[in-house]
């Protein structure tokens, strides 16, 4: 179900362990396989699915020094979220977590921007929704929502229609490359949630900060509804934020 963005750490549930036993949990940033694979200390990263869906892994039970030394070796290899967990205290019942997906490991996605009273995509614009295609070919639970502005030129009504014609060009654009449209969903504002100021002080106009608010933002979602921190935040420089 989960691919290569799914980044999860669960403390997992085996058997009748001692009281002093400890349990190695660790995120793991790759693609979820079945039963275990290995980890860069050639030891068994356990894998298992529960009847949720969770991804479970963990790496074997320990006493405590064992588990603390074999946690400290893992986060230097690169391993997330480590963890050395006392089983009784946490009882019997497993307790999951999703953890975001680092950017450092995704594709860099981000919004789009458009020019002034226009609805065509351009060519840099493209180049970003290609590789949400991608991302969304690769993780086939995931979904996306586009949420579409304005700058605040014209009348409410125009630019509740222009944000609505900005969301469907990068939706039919994801559409022409395979993205069922069950995956994508719309929001349009208009000029109601501009980011930047569309004037100075004084009511000099600024056309730095309408450029911002003439956007299309991407939202990925994963296969339980949840935003995923994997599109890069706009940046508004700090004189020109709303």
């Amino acid at each position: 179900m989960f691919k290569n963005l799914t980044v999860l750490f669960c403390f997992f549930c085996v058997g009748q362990l001692a009281a002093n036993d400890y349990l190695v949990q660790v995120a793991v940033y790759d693609r979820a396989v079945p039963g275990y694979h290995w980890s860069d200390l050639e030891s068994r990263i356990f894998h298992s699915v529960d009847e949720n869906n969770f991804h479970r892994y963990y790496i074997g039970k320990f006493d405590k020094a064992t588990a603390e030394k074999r946690a400290s070796e893992l986060k230097s290899k690169g391993y997330k979220s480590v963890e050395v967990r006392d089983y009784d205290a946490f009882g019997r019942a497993c307790v999951c977590t999703y953890i975001p997906a680092p950017k450092e490991i995704t594709a860099s996605l981000r919004s789009i921007f458009f020019d002034f009273d226009r609805y065509f995509l351009r060519p840099e614009s493209k180049q970003h929704l290609n590789k949400l295609v991608q991302t969304l070919n690769e993780n086939p639970t995931y979904s996306v929502r586009l949420m579409a502005h304005t700058d605040a030129k014209g009348s409410n009504s125009y630019n509740e229609t222009l944000s609505l014609n900005r969301a469907d060009s990068a939706k039919t654009y994801l559409q022409a490359r395979g993205i069922a449209s069950s995956r994508i969903t719309t929001e349009t504002f208009g000029e109601v949630k501009p980011i930047a100021k569309n004037e100075l002080a004084g009511g000099v106009d600024t056309e730095a900060g309408r450029q911002f608010n003439r956007r299309v933002e991407l939202v990925v979602l994963n296969g339980m509804g949840e935003p995923l921190n994997i599109v890069d935040e706009i940046d508004v420089p700090a004189d020109l934020r709303n």
